[in-house]
């Protein structure tokens, strides 16, 4: 989740929560409320950062790209299903 320059990930009932120039922030959700979690597990908040950082970096390196022949497929498929 994404909401400005504040990310939250969540995984089973754990979340980190990143916020610019901040440390991490974890919580147990547990009964519909956050529960402040203990910093012992540093996993948790790497995947949150990795998972942060995954569309900036795919962006610049051109990891959003198909390949050439998955796009004039895609294409061929759609002008010819109609």
């Amino acid at each position: 989740m994404q909401y400005n320059a504040t990310q939250a990930y969540m995984e089973g009932n754990r979340l980190a929560i990143l916020r610019k120039d901040m440390p991490v922030t974890k919580f147990i959700y547990q009964d519909k409320k956050l529960i402040a979690a203990p910093a012992t597990n540093p996993v948790l908040a790497e995947k949150a950062l990795a998972h942060a950082n995954w569309s900036s970096m795919s962006y610049d390196k051109k990891l959003y790209r198909l390949e050439q022949k998955s796009i004039e497929m895609n294409i061929s498929a759609t002008l010819f299903s109609r």
